[in-house]
C-alpha cells in the first residue's frame, strides 16, 4: 500500500523542499519507490535535483495530460511531478471543478507502484495546500528554531481541524521536525519547549542540523547524499528517514 505524506508549514524557510528532497533521496537509497508531487508553484523540487521536467503539477490538476506522462524520473527509485508559476492559473481553474479540494487526491487515485507519495505544499492555505493536505492526510511539519515557525505550525493545526470538520477527513500531523537546529543556542531551548507543548512529545523527530553541505549540494542539483556522503548532516536524515519507515511499516 502506498504512503502518503504531506510536508508543509504556513511559515517560509523552514528548510521545507530541501527536507522534503532529501527524505525522498533517502527512502529510495533504502529501497523504497518513491514520487515527489510538487505543490509549491516557487517549483524548488526540480531545481534542487538539477533536471528539467516538460510537464508536471498543472497538467496533474487541470487534467490536460494523462497522470503517467506528468511524472519525471530523476533518480532510481524517484521520480517527481514538478511544479512552476502555473500553478497560480490552476488553482484559479480549480475553483470552477466540482469537489475542487478532492481534484489531487483523485488525480493520485490512479497512480500506483510507489511505496510513499511526498507531497511538498507550498506556506499558504490556498486551495493548492488544501488538495495537499486531503490528499495526504498525514503531514510533517518542519519547524526552523525561531518563535515565527511556531506560530505558523499553530495556525496549521486550526486548518487541519477545519478541513477535518467541513470535509469529514481524518488529517493528522505524524512527524514534526527541527530544523537549522543548533543545540546551544538559548533559543532553541526554548523554541523547542514551545513545540512540545504544542504538538506533544511523541510527534518530534530527531532534529536537523545547519549545514553547508546542503546549501552547496543544491547549487550543484544534487542531494547531499550524493554530493558529500560524510557529511555531518547525514546522521541526521537517516534518523529522519528510520522514524518514517517505522511509522510506514505500523500503517
Amino acid at each position: 500500500m502506498t504512503k502518503r505524506l504531506g510536508i508543509m508549514n504556513y511559515k517560509g524557510g523552514m528548510g521545507k523542499t530541501s527536507l522534503v528532497v532529501h527524505l525522498a533521496m533517502g527512502l529510495a537509497l533504502n529501497g523504497q519507490r518513491v514520487l515527489v508531487v510538487d505543490m509549491d508553484p516557487q517549483g524548488s523540487v526540480k531545481a534542487m535535483l538539477g533536471v528539467k521536467a516538460s510537464s508536471g503539477t498543472y497538467e496533474l490538476l487541470v487534467g490536460k495530460q494523462p497522470v503517467a506522462d506528468c511524472i519525471t524520473p530523476v533518480r532510481d527509485g524517484l521520480d517527481i511531478i514538478a511544479s512552476d508559476e502555473r500553478l497560480f492559473p490552476a488553482s484559479m481553474q480549480m475553483v470552477g471543478f466540482p469537489n475542487r479540494e478532492f481534484v489531487l487526491h483523485n488525480r493520485l487515485e490512479t497512480v500506483h507502484g510507489y511505496d510513499y507519495i511526498l507531497i511538498d505544499s507550498g506556506p499558504s492555505f490556498d486551495l493548492l495546500a488544501q488538495n495537499a493536505m486531503i490528499a495526504s492526510q498525514n503531514l510533517m511539519v518542519p519547524i526552523s528554531m525561531d518563535f515565527m515557525s511556531v506560530v505558523g505550525a499553530k495556525q496549521l493545526l486550526k486548518n487541519v481541524k477545519l478541513l477535518n470538520r467541513l470535509f469529514d477527513q481524518l488529517i493528522q500531523v505524524q512527524h514534526v521536525v527541527p530544523t537549522f537546529y543548533a543545540q546551544r543556542q538559548a533559543k532553541t531551548i526554548k523554541v523547542m519547549a514551545a513545540v512540545e507543548s504544542l504538538f506533544g512529545p511523541d510527534k518530534i523527530r530527531g532534529p536537523i542540523r545547519s549545514c553547508a553541505d546542503v546549501s552547496n549540494a543544491a547549487g550543484v542539483g544534487q542531494t547531499v547524499f550524493e554530493y558529500k556522503p560524510k557529511s555531518r548532516v547525514i546522521p541526521d536524515y537517516n534518523q529522519l528517514l528510520k522514524a518514517v519507515m517505522i511509522e510506514g511499516d505500523n500503517e
